[in-house]
């Protein structure tokens, strides 16, 4: 199950509901890429993993709010906690091969997979394999 966890607010009064919900499925938890929050209490409560997304698509995919470096840190912190890690954010085609090197276990993909509106068009399949071509078949599985 994925948990858009957005503000600190939110996340103190949703983190026991989700060490709960974490005993009976796997949880990861969503964080806006302009909030670095400790990923140490997401792992204590038992969720699978911890996604960055970027709240505000217009303002560019996630490789353009956030350097590689950083998004190697983040990917670094997951897998030292035994956390699932999860990329996405307006991600298109070409961010693919920047970000495959950082080894995430997902990347997120909405709008470059969707004919037109992401909220309101289908998947197109030309998409989807032209995002699947590019990650080699020994990938995590994830990707």
């Amino acid at each position: 199950m994925k948990v858009g966890l957005f503000t600190d607010d939110h996340r103190g009064a949703c983190l026991p509901i989700i060490g709960d919900l974490a005993k009976t499925c796997a949880i990861v938890v969503v964080l806006f890429a302009d909030c670095t929050p400790d990923l140490r209490p997401f792992a204590a409560a038992g969720c699978a993993g911890v996604m960055l997304d970027t709240a505000d698509k217009a303002a560019g995919p996630l490789l353009d709010n956030l350097s590689p470096a950083v998004l190697r840190a983040f990917v670094a912190q997951t897998r030292s906690l035994g956390l699932l890690c999860g990329l996405a954010g307006a991600l298109r085609l070409t961010d693919i091969p920047a970000l495959l090197p950082l080894r995430p276990d997902y990347l997120g993909f909405c709008c470059a997979l969707c004919h037109a509106d992401r909220r309101t068009a289908g998947l197109d399949p030309e998409r989807l394999d032209a995002v699947r071509r590019p990650i080699p078949s020994t990938a995590p599985t994830g990707l």
